[in-house]
């Protein structure tokens, strides 16, 4: 048993009550990994059904085998609170050429500028948006002149914008 620090015993939370403790946009990508893997396990299964032939269904299988761990690793990370919560302003954003869309941001941070490729749906980021980026203790950080570069985040969510809402 958890010991409090005036001593006395605490009780273990819950799979469920800790998951309601975590960063809303960190919920959104574990249930989206889930939800991922019960897809391909239901597209795997229907494939196999309907042709006999396993190999048919096989690269949903891999799927539902690959986002199942990475909805486990996730969890894992932010149940023990190995991950990093870091506010930002958005200093630049870089478009694709053709599109126009965003590809990656850079955020001016108080430890230095951060620059991030843009993993998840940000409506339109505009320069001057705060953004708070969740990142793995084991992510890694790439030292590149001017900035720091992210090879991955665990999540993205727009704190607030230039207008003070949210």
């Amino acid at each position: 048993a958890e010991k409090e620090a005036g001593g006395a015993a605490v009780k273990p939370r819950s799979i469920r009550e800790s998951f309601r403790t975590f960063p809303a946009v960190l919920q959104h990508q574990i249930l989206l990994r889930c939800g991922l893997t019960l897809g391909g396990l239901a597209a795997f299964g229907l494939f196999w059904a309907l042709s006999s032939a396993f190999w048919f269904g096989a690269p949903f299988l891999m799927l539902a085998f690959w986002m199942g761990v990475s909805a486990v690793q996730t969890f894992r990370t932010v149940f023990h609170g190995k991950y990093a919560r870091v506010h930002a302003v958005c200093k630049q954003v870089i478009s694709t050429a053709i599109l126009k869309r965003p590809k990656a941001l850079i955020l001016s941070t108080e430890q230095g500028n951060l620059r991030l490729r843009i993993q998840q749906r940000i409506r339109k980021p505009e320069v001057g948006d705060v953004f708070t980026v969740y990142l793995a203790d084991s992510a890694m950080l790439y030292e590149s002149e001017e900035e720091y570069v992210v090879s991955s985040y665990l999540g993205i969510t727009r704190a607030v914008d230039k207008a003070g809402t949210a």
